[in-house]
């Protein structure tokens, strides 16, 4: 595997949300689309037989300090409880 370096880094920030109930899972799902974050990616994987069934994310956020502006991409996956 490559070693990147520190400007290369772009995928550091991840959250795994749970919901019990699929209606607040797409619920969410449907807030975060229309939220200001810009959707890099999609993936339903909630039929999946091979791995935990869910939805995964890539959304973009923009990061100003001192004047720099770089896209950081984040990765959201979202589960149903009773498959953790």
């Amino acid at each position: 595997a490559k070693i990147k370096q520190g400007s290369e880094l772009t995928d550091i920030n991840r959250v795994t949300l749970e919901f019990e109930d699929p209606k607040i899972l797409e619920f969410a799902f449907r807030c975060i689309v229309a939220s200001n974050f810009v959707i890099v990616c999609v993936k339903n994987k909630l039929n999946e037989t091979n791995q935990p069934p869910c939805i995964h994310l890539n959304v973009a956020v923009k990061s100003g300090q001192s004047g720099y502006q770089k896209d950081w991409i984040c990765e959201i996956q979202m589960y149903l409880r009773s498959v953790l």
